[in-house]
């Protein structure tokens, strides 16, 4: 079930940031892309909320393999993390228009 969620959230040309609400990793990830230009007509944040009793990152671990929030998707490839998207940020403009998610 959380990988169909997964599955049907994500979507080429666009950027998808599973967050939790009132996670500051989280907030920094989305204020990061924004700032970089990603519009929020192209960037999906799907909250991170319980799924059948079990806690989203789990669901997320199950899915992705990726255990955290922020988990990051550009287009249908998951990047990772906060981590991940600040060890990308000098590529980011050229990453994100590639696929689509800013105009140069």
């Amino acid at each position: 079930m959380a990988e169909q969620f997964v599955r049907n959230t994500i979507s080429d040309g666009k950027v998808t940031v599973f967050v939790r609400g009132g996670c500051p990793y989280c907030r920094n990830a989305v204020e990061m892309l924004m700032w970089v230009g990603v519009s929020s007509s192209l960037l999906d944040q799907p909250v991170a909320a319980q799924e059948q009793g079990r806690d989203f990152s789990n669901c997320c671990l199950e899915a992705l393999l990726f255990p955290v929030v922020p988990c990051v998707f550009f287009g249908t490839e998951c990047i990772g993390g906060l981590r991940d998207l600040i060890s990308l940020r000098r590529n980011l403009p050229r990453i994100l228009q590639h696929i689509g998610a800013i105009r140069s």
